[in-house]
């Protein structure tokens, strides 16, 4: 029910401003000493899970930092050029940017509740009745209203959308470390599109000049129609491998196109065709470093604290609830009188819930629940964060053996089909054993491009798992915020 403080008109107007000046003194000390109240707000949240281990299972100790920008550790002007144009035009980054628009927005919105409101009314009727003359009336109402935030509900709920903000811009790091990835993944999927169609192109000329030299020798009667025959087989079977590869460039060139957030390729240029270096071993850290470096991390973590203050805005939210209020109300028959006769109210009320049917402490324990399900999600997380590195370490260290020991496969089939064809061409073999090492050096050669590659994805999924500080800096250079 509102209390009327105080009504001041223009009769006696001394005495009733005097008291109107003491009663508001009284409200503006009572409103100081209950808005300092936040008896609700959440205890400060240890983030960091006691299951985290000190070090990484597989720890290197790292004496190379790790760039800021990874990618440009692998010394490619094309891979950055195509990295800073996909950040800057990825409709998945636009996306990203719009909701952090939004939780901006939505932070100001609630912002906004914590400051008193202002509205203005004017207005002008005209009265007509039986044998009387016609009366216009004017009338002018400015009128302000406050809610006092006794229990800190206010403040609750502003924390909360600023977290969700932050948390927003925790989100469009994650979705620009995303693409920075996938677009050099891609990429490295091209090159290796290329290499494999250049090896078989280089294999085609080796195959195409032996074909020549059995074709002599049949003629001359020193090889057998078998001979070439199975020659010319694996020749055709070179070549039917080359459409399928020129397919999947176009694809993934097209793939790329996306990741880049255009439909064609104008203005993208891939010339690049051999496979970068493998950079220097990144500095690992230690697995709580995740919990700053990973924005998804801080984004579960920020969400986490964000349903706290929203838990504490609830309970305050059962308390009651003070509002002050004030206008002034001008009236006159006539315009230019207007401002002569006016009516000053100022007043509080003061509202609470006698009985809701406990829905509002459902929606705490409705909160509550949400509170365990988004600790539950960020430690998983966490935890995944943590799997995430040591997978990408065994993979690359795996891998590294995997490819040196495949390199020495390769070498020791090259020496068995340059033995091979030396015998054969002194008489000392048939055919068979070289047409049975042709295909196993070709596919080596393929086998070993393509697991090069995989390396070196091994070692983009490993910057990618330790995050870092540069998709935060780009954001602080490429936004507003």
């Amino acid at each position: 029910m509102p209390i009327d403080v105080a009504r001041l008109s223009t009769r006696d107007p001394g005495l009733k401003l005097a008291r109107f000046h003491f009663q508001l003194h009284i409200l503006i000390l009572l409103s100081f000493l209950l808005t300092s109240c936040s008896v609700y707000e959440p205890e400060e949240r240890n983030l960091k899970p006691n299951q985290l281990t000190e070090t990484y299972s597989l720890y290197r100790e790292g004496v190379n930092k790790t760039p800021d920008k990874w990618w440009e550790g692998f010394n490619s002007p094309e891979l950055n050029r195509l990295i800073e144009k996909g950040l800057e035009n990825n409709l998945d980054v636009h996306q990203a940017r719009a909701r952090m628009k939004q939780a901006k927005a939505a932070l100001e919105k609630v912002g906004g509740s914590a400051l008193p409101s202002l509205t203005g009314t004017l207005s002008s009727t005209r009265s007509r009745m039986p044998d009387v003359a016609d009366t216009d009336t004017y009338s002018l109402n400015l009128s302000a209203g406050y809610e006092l935030d006794m229990w800190g509900r206010v403040d609750a709920l502003i924390e909360a959308e600023n977290l969700d903000f932050q948390a927003s811009k925790a989100d469009l790091e994650t979705s620009a470390m995303s693409v920075a990835a996938g677009i050099a993944e891609t990429w490295l999927d091209i090159l290796t599109v290329r290499q494999e169609i250049a090896i078989i192109r280089s294999q085609l000329q080796s195959n195409n000049a032996l074909l020549e030299l059995l074709n002599l020798r049949f003629e001359n009667a020193m090889a057998g129609l078998l001979d070439v025959l199975q020659q010319q087989e694996a020749l055709a079977s070179s070549k039917s491998q080359i459409p399928p590869l020129e397919a999947r460039e176009k694809v993934l060139i097209n793939n790329l196109l996306l990741l880049l957030g255009q439909p064609n390729a104008e203005g993208i240029t891939l010339q690049q065709v051999q496979l970068p270096d493998m950079p220097a071993f990144p500095t690992l850290g230690i697995p709580a470093d995740l919990l700053e470096k990973r924005p998804d991390i801080r984004s579960a973590g920020l969400n986490l604290k964000s349903s706290d203050w929203d838990i504490a805005a609830a309970r305050a939210n059962r308390l009651p609830a003070m509002t002050l209020t004030g206008s002034y109300v001008y009236s006159s028959n006539e315009f230019s009188t207007l401002f002569d006769n006016w009516v000053f109210n100022l007043g509080a009320s003061l509202v609470t819930s006698l009985y809701d049917g406990g829905t509002k402490s459902a929606e705490i324990l409705r909160l509550e629940a949400g509170v365990e399900e988004e600790l539950a999600s960020y430690k998983e997380t966490v935890f995944e964060a943590v799997i995430e590195v040591e997978n990408s370490i065994i993979n690359e260290k795996k891998q590294l053996e995997y490819v040196g020991l495949l390199e020495q496969q390769l070498l020791i089939a090259r020496q068995a089909l340059t033995e091979a064809e030396r015998q054969y061409t002194k008489g000392l073999q048939s055919f068979i054993p070289v047409i049975t090492e042709i295909p196993k050096v070709q596919s080596l050669e393929k086998k070993v491009v393509t697991e090069k590659a995989d390396l070196l994805k091994y070692r983009i999924a490993l910057y990618r798992s330790l995050g870092g500080s540069w998709a935060e800096n780009w954001i602080t250079v490429n936004t507003d915020y």
